[in-house]
C-alpha cells in the first residue's frame, strides 16, 4: 500500500490543525444539479425528474450526495 501522506504537498501539511474560516455558502440550482449528474452518469430521478422527485420523501429535486 502506498504511504499518502506523500501525496499532500508541504503547504497542505503545514494547514492540518489549524483552525480555519467557515466557507460561504453556495446556492445550487436544480439545473446545476443536472448538469452535475449528466457530468457523472448519475441521471437517478430524484436528482433529475421533477414530478418524481416531488412524489420522494423529500418532496422535490435533491442535491446527490
Amino acid at each position: 500500500m502506498e504511504n499518502r501522506a506523500n501525496l499532500l504537498t508541504a503547504e497542505v501539511r503545514a494547514l492540518v490543525g489549524k483552525k480555519m474560516p467557515p466557507k460561504k455558502s453556495t446556492t445550487v440550482t436544480a439545473q446545476d444539479i443536472r448538469k452535475y449528474c449528466e457530468a457523472t452518469g448519475d441521471m437517478n430521478p430524484l436528482y433529475v425528474d421533477e414530478s418524481y422527485a416531488r412524489k420522494g420523501p423529500n418532496g422535490g429535486i435533491v442535491a446527490p450526495p
